[in-house]
């Protein structure tokens, strides 16, 4: 595949002084851009298309490990939160952020709050 985009690009290079010889630059450099945004577009839709795959074949693999994810938003601090379960035992395997991490950033902010209650 990257083979045949450097043909593309060297034969646009080509396509293109050819143009400004005969005369047609500006309807030539227009058309080009129009090939170009084409070809991006077209490596854009096949890099979704790979990303897509790619977390198809993730799903189903976190299917096999017996695994589920549970998605939660912290209230006081109106994030989201990821857990990572055990589907038989129920248990969290990991989580994302960390309950350490969670507890620390409501106390700077409750430390915060009393900081600027108190200046005020």
């Amino acid at each position: 595949m990257l083979d045949s985009i450097k043909g593309t690009a060297i034969r646009q290079i080509d396509v293109g002084t050819h143009v400004k010889e005969s005369g047609r630059g500006a309807d030539s450099q227009q058309d080009n851009l129009s090939v170009d945004k084409k070809h991006q577009e077209a490596a854009a839709k096949n890099a979704e298309k790979d990303v897509a795959k790619a977390v198809e074949e993730l799903n189903k693999a976190v299917e096999a490990l017996n695994i589920g994810r549970k998605f939660e938003i912290e209230d006081d601090l109106e994030e989201v939160v990821v857990k990572i379960m055990d589907k038989k035992e129920g248990e969290v395997i990991r989580q994302i952020p960390s309950e350490e991490a969670i507890k620390l950033e409501k106390n700077i902010k409750q430390m915060l709050g009393m900081f600027f209650d108190s200046t005020m």
